[in-house]
């Protein structure tokens, strides 16, 4: 099977699935035969492409609506929200104030699972997204946000010990949020023409690229704090920006009307042009090579050989 450029794309909730930090497995949220996501925890590896491990399976009562590995990658951070059973009315029952999002880690190679955190959701509305597990410094960072994407706290776990920070800004509408490669620092989307970031040591501090002005998506350059920023406007190619977001320095790299996915090293962009065509734009020099079809998966700035499954993985 020809496969396209593909790249996870960031929510409130989290991502479904994760790309290890040695760039060969692969863990995700899978269905289960009623459809719903969120059932049971995955793993493919490279060097046996043909067969997948089941790792977890969500508790009952429970949905899986996150996963992110551990900075080691022998662990993963799982999120999951409570499906409170109510009954079919009308008009409906109030939101169940007792459902719950949580936190958890899980240990690869026992399988030990252990909760961080747990907090209230209010019904569907709120989540958790887990961002990032520091084996080494034995952080934790997440991120909660409220009903409608309108509040947002950052949170740090350290040693069972629980920080809550209210961002600032008066962030409303947040649709995605996602952590960097270093797991330090955090970028969130509010509404369709906001851009903010703050470390996760230190989130009373929130820097936002300006200006913007038009609907703007967002990835991360490999190994680095830089983020890619695509700037749409109307129907004409958006811009591309490298926006560092620890110094707050920010280029213009180029254009692209589609997409703008990261090559794995992070010295290149596959971008598109208003025909569709795919190119690589070197970020070093800003030259732009066409190409006749992306060869292989390319998944969180990841490059993927084939036989990878494409679950949680959408279209860029």
């Amino acid at each position: 099977m020809t496969l396209g450029s593909f790249a996870v794309t960031p929510s409130v909730a989290g991502r479904t699935l994760a790309v290890s930090p040695d760039g060969r497995r692969l863990a995700y949220w899978t269905d289960n035969h009623g459809g719903r996501r969120g059932n049971s925890i995955q793993l493919w590896d490279a060097a046996t492409p043909n067969r997948t491990t089941t790792l977890l399976r969500s508790p009952s009562g429970e949905t899986g609506t996150g996963v992110l590995w551990s900075s080691d990658g022998e662990g993963l951070l799982l999120s999951f929200v409570s499906l409170a059973q109510q009954p079919v009315t009308n008009p409906p029952p109030p939101p169940d104030d007792t459902a719950e999002t949580v936190l958890r880690t899980l240990e690869i190679a026992s399988g030990d699972l252990t909760q961080v955190y747990r907090v209230k959701r209010g019904g569907l509305e709120g989540s958790v997204a887990p961002l990032a597990w520091d084996r080494e410094q034995k952080t934790i960072g997440a991120v909660e946000v409220g009903g409608g994407g309108f509040a947002i706290a950052s949170l740090l776990i350290r040693d069972g010990d629980v920080s809550r920070t209210v961002v600032d800004g008066a962030l409303s509408s947040v649709r995605s949020v996602a952590g960097s490669p270093d797991a330090m620092r955090v970028v969130a989307v509010a509404g369709n023409s906001r851009i903010v970031s703050w470390s996760i040591n230190n989130p009373g501090h929130v820097t936002e690229l300006q200006p913007l002005g038009a609907s703007v998506h967002f990835g991360w350059l490999p190994g680095s704090t830089r983020a890619i920023v695509r700037q749409a406007a109307g129907v004409q190619d958006a811009k591309l920006f490298l926006w560092d977001v620890a110094t707050d320095d920010r280029t213009e790299v180029g254009s692209s009307r589609y997409l703008a996915v990261p090559r794995a090293d992070g010295s290149a962009l596959y971008v598109t042009d208003e025909r569709g065509s795919t190119s690589v734009l070197e970020i070093a020099s800003g030259a732009r090579e066409p190409l006749a079809s992306m060869p292989t998966y390319v998944v969180e700035g990841q490059v993927f050989p084939e036989g990878a499954p494409v679950v949680g993985v959408i279209l860029h």
